[in-house]
């Protein structure tokens, strides 16, 4: 007796997995409305949404969907959702997904006073903070990044007091532009085991002020994400 192995058919795409945090879903009407909103995203082949742990898992064909168009289509039915994905792997490698899809311009705009932080956590069975991680998005004071290095010949300047005041806060994200996907990496220095991803985005209306001041700052959505680590055999 023979046996052969047909190869895949030319012109099939193979599918690929995206992980979505949804916030705003409160009942089992939400699941389908968002269910349904992901569906429609041409190039997805299925998704399936759990209001319990406020996760969507979408099949997709990578040619033809990608993650801003998920972001936006949850957007759209009237929920928030952000991409975060932990690599095949199953090391603690974590990607953030920040997509600008609402705004018309960068994000944050205006005075180089303004910005936004992205402000991770990485939480035991417990609940105990074990890792964390914070990224800034802000404009740059001048047509330079904000730079440390930069602190001495600050104190030429006649501008010296605000230029000194963005030089000290060191390199940072530059703002996300209308429409783009901004992608960090992170990989937190854990053991193996289960633990919870939080991810919050606050946005502050002037970072010189000491960080621990709340009073002009916002929380604009949190996110939560199971994270299983087991090392590579």
């Amino acid at each position: 007796m023979t046996t052969t192995t047909r190869p895949p058919e030319e012109g099939v795409a193979s599918l690929d997995r995206r992980d979505l945090a949804i916030t705003g879903m409160t009942c089992a009407s939400c699941v389908a409305n968002v269910e349904s909103a992901l569906r429609g995203v041409s190039g997805v082949k299925s998704a399936d949404v759990n209001l319990a742990t406020e996760r969507a898992s979408v099949q997709l064909d990578p040619t033809r969907a990608d993650v801003p168009a998920l972001v936006r289509a949850v957007e759209r039915a009237g929920y928030g959702a952000l991409a975060l994905s932990t690599d095949q792997k199953e090391r603690a490698a974590v990607e953030l997904h920040v997509l600008n899809v609402g705004a018309g311009h960068s994000v944050p705009t205006g005075s180089n006073r303004r910005a936004i932080y992205l402000q991770t956590r990485v939480l035991d069975a417990k609940g105990k903070k074990v890792e964390e991680r914070k990224w800034m998005f802000a404009p740059w004071y001048g047509p330079r990044p904000d730079d440390r290095a930069f602190l001495m010949e600050d104190e030429k300047r006649p501008d010296r007091i605000a230029a000194t005041q963005a030089d000290e806060q060191g390199p940072h994200e530059a703002p996300i532009r209308a429409g783009e996907e901004r992608i960090l990496t992170w990989e937190p220095k854990v053991r193996d085991g289960h633990y919870t991803l939080e991810a919050t985005l606050v946005y502050d209306l002037n970072r010189y002020n000491d960080r621990s001041f709340k009073g002009d700052q916002r929380e604009i959505s949190r996110f939560t994400l199971p994270l299983q680590v087991k090392a590579s055999r």
